[in-house]
């Protein structure tokens, strides 16, 4: 089941910053909920994890995503993929990003757009679930990812803690549906 979509965020800082801050991967994959990286491999992957709960069960999908990126164009590709439940599903995933300079909204702070495109392969187990929600999902992932990204990296970085949750699909699907209120 392939899931393909487009999107986009603003973040308050000038693009350049923006493009600073994305090749700080180990600090970027904190931003994504339920996921962690642990080394980079002889190919430029990074090796990691994202772990993601549907309800009391969770999956631990392991693999690993090599990320190019340009300042100069102010860019990135991701390319990776994994694997959760012992092998019975399977992510293979390529994101495209671009930042550019946003409108100023009035305050004093610049504004970048991340503009992505996104498609995701899931086999297995998931491809039902993928198939019924996964485009909605997937944008709202990215939305925690923006909003995660805004208070690690934004104009006003706000104090992380180093507790990583889980990605919580049914807190996902909830926010999805009634929208970004906060679900515990």
């Amino acid at each position: 089941m392939t899931i393909q979509f487009n999107d986009e965020f603003v973040v308050r800082a000038d693009p350049d910053t923006v493009m600073r801050h994305f090749a700080d991967i180990e600090r970027v994959a904190t931003c994504v909920p339920g996921a962690s990286v642990s080394d980079i491999d002889e190919d430029g992957y990074w090796r990691g994890e994202m772990v993601v709960a549907f309800g009391p069960k969770k999956i631990t999908f392991r693999g690993r995503v090599k990320c190019e990126l340009s300042a100069e164009t102010r860019s990135g590709v991701l390319v990776g993929g994994g694997t959760g439940a012992a092998g019975s599903a399977n992510v293979k995933m390529q994101t495209r990003f671009s930042v550019t300079p946003e409108r100023d909204d009035g305050s004093e702070l610049p504004l970048s757009k991340v503009s992505v495109v996104s498609e995701a392969e899931v086999s297995g187990i998931l491809a039902g679930f993928a198939r019924t929600g996964g485009l909605a999902l997937g944008r709202q992932l990215l939305r925690d990812f923006a909003a995660n990204f805004e208070k690690e990296f934004g104009a006003n970085p706000q104090p992380r803690t180093d507790e990583r949750a889980s990605l919580s699909a049914l807190g996902l699907a909830v926010r999805t549906v009634f929208g970004n209120k906060k679900t515990s």
